[in-house]
């Protein structure tokens, strides 16, 4: 397992888990070997051989390896936010028709564009920035990263080099669940965590592949001062820090889409019983809300099998959720 600063610096001592412990490099990163394979030299080094997608379930890094190959100076797009074809025009060609004055933005003199959740763009999108790769091939490299690899148009997977993050066999899932609990491991005991080993691969295996999802319950075991089954199969850190926070309408949709694309039920069913049990073991001043909650809860469940866009319902619900607890 490559190595990983665990250093507790003070300025990134309150952040989650997830972040603290994200790798800064490839040395510190959990990649299946033929991952590293595709995109490493022996040393290391980095070998765009074309564009790249970086596709697979929330959690399991796509997107710190695409922040870790990126240049700083790179054009680096939230593809799902700034998803407009005018968007494109606008930032995306202006940025291949300029020259990498300082060398910052490019690889080997080949300069680059990251677009996160590309999987959020329209298929006008897509046909657009094929003629984007096409025109600047010699000296444009993309980076992508996705959740469903279903949005994406087949004439859009053809340029680029698919690399599917989820173990394809039972070995690469071994191998994966190994690096997992090493990694958990070193986070226990750094932060006397009150979990066995046993607890520790328990919840690997429940989450499984989605590692992000284990670090929040880690960080869950460090606030309450011990690991439980409720902890692990119905509190989210992140979503309930967004919920009991104020509106803030990029951040939520940021981390809707980072979490959970378009496959938002599971989110509708967090604002249900789990919630409720959260706000009366952890906010039992907002015991009065539930009812209002719940109505609120049941109303967009009862929306989501005829929805036009997940993602606004979702974020509808959150919102609406987040305005009765702050009032």
């Amino acid at each position: 397992m490559g190595n990983i600063d665990l250093k507790k610096d003070a300025p990134i001592v309150k952040k989650l888990y997830w972040a603290r412990y994200r790798p800064k490099n490839v040395e510190g990163m959990i990649l299946l070997p033929r991952i590293h394979k595709e995109l490493f030299d022996e040393d290391n080094n980095l070998v765009l051989s074309g564009n790249y997608l970086f596709a697979g379930t929330s959690g399991i890094g796509k997107t710190t390896l695409a922040k870790i190959i990126t240049p700083a100076g790179a054009l680096i797009v939230n593809a799902s936010y700034n998803s407009s074809v005018e968007d494109l025009k606008e930032v995306v060609n202006e940025y291949c028709a300029t020259g990498d004055i300082f060398g910052d933005s490019s690889i080997d003199g080949i300069k680059v564009v990251y677009l996160d959740e590309f999987d959020g763009t329209s298929q006008k999108y897509q046909e657009a920035l094929r003629g984007f790769i096409e025109e600047n091939e010699n000296r444009v490299r993309f980076i992508a990263t996705c959740n469903n690899l279903n949005k994406i148009s087949s004439a859009m997977l053809s340029r680029f080099n698919v690399i599917k993050f989820d173990p394809e066999n039972e070995k690469e899932a071994n191998y994966l669940r190994q690096e997992y609990f090493e990694r958990c491991t070193l986070i226990k005991e750094k932060n006397n965590l009150n979990i066995s080993d046993e607890q520790i691969k328990s919840l690997i295996n429940i989450n499984f592949p989605d590692l992000r999802s284990v670090f929040n319950t880690l960080q869950r075991v460090e606030k309450t001062g011990g690991y439980s089954k409720e902890i692990n199969s119905s509190i989210n850190v992140d979503f309930y820090n967004i919920i009991f926070s104020k509106i803030d309408t990029e951040k939520s949709y940021a981390w809707v889409i980072e979490n959970f694309g378009d496959n938002v039920e599971s989110i509708i069913k967090l604002c249900g019983r789990p919630l409720s049990e959260y706000i009366i073991s952890d906010k039992n001043t907002y015991i009065n809300r539930i009812p209002k909650i719940m109505k609120i809860t049941a109303n967009y469940s009862s929306l989501l099998s005829n929805c036009v866009d997940p993602v606004v319902l979702a974020l509808s619900c959150i919102f609406e959720i987040q305005e009765v607890i702050n009032n």
